[in-house]
């Protein structure tokens, strides 16, 4: 017999999802912020920082399908990165349908930027929050992530 979820209110949820999309738009106006004198788009961001935190997923069906951004807007995307020489792209020796992506060095200092942005964003947001306090929230949302991806099951 499933759990009995009525402690979970309505309000609390959505409270949730204002407080995810929140960090979301700060984490977006912190990092876009960080690197406004390159040009880049948000997506253009994400892709940059997909590939440097998520080896060996450098492929672009790995970044649309993990940070949910539309095949043509990741191929748009990755076109003007290539032309501006941030990354490279490599056709796989075993299967020549896939396409890795690379970071370039030119691409070195915007990600440095970028990741100096998450990583203060990262300790702001723990700020005063006692480390048994994030074992638990941690806990939590690994649990709540393991839920969402059991959703694909169904």
């Amino acid at each position: 017999m499933p759990e009995d979820k009525s402690h979970i209110t309505k309000g609390n949820s959505e409270s949730l999802f204002i407080a995810l999309s929140k960090f979301i738009k700060v984490y977006r106006k912190i990092t876009f912020k960080s690197v406004e004198g390159y040009g880049l788009t948000p997506s253009e961001i994400d892709i940059l920082m997909f590939l440097f935190n998520n080896a060996p997923l450098d492929t672009a069906k790995d970044i649309s399908k993990y940070k949910g951004i539309s095949k043509a807007l990741v191929c748009r995307s990755v076109d003007s990165l290539s032309k501006r020489g941030l990354i490279t792209t490599v056709v796989d020796k075993k299967d020549r349908r896939i396409i890795h992506l690379l970071l370039n060095d030119n691409a070195s200092e915007i990600v440095d930027k970028l990741k100096m942005s998450k990583d203060i964003f990262s300790n702001k947001i723990v700020e005063g929050i006692k480390e048994e306090d994030m074992k638990v929230f941690t806990k939590v949302i690994n649990n709540m992530l393991a839920n969402v991806n059991s959703f694909k099951d169904e």
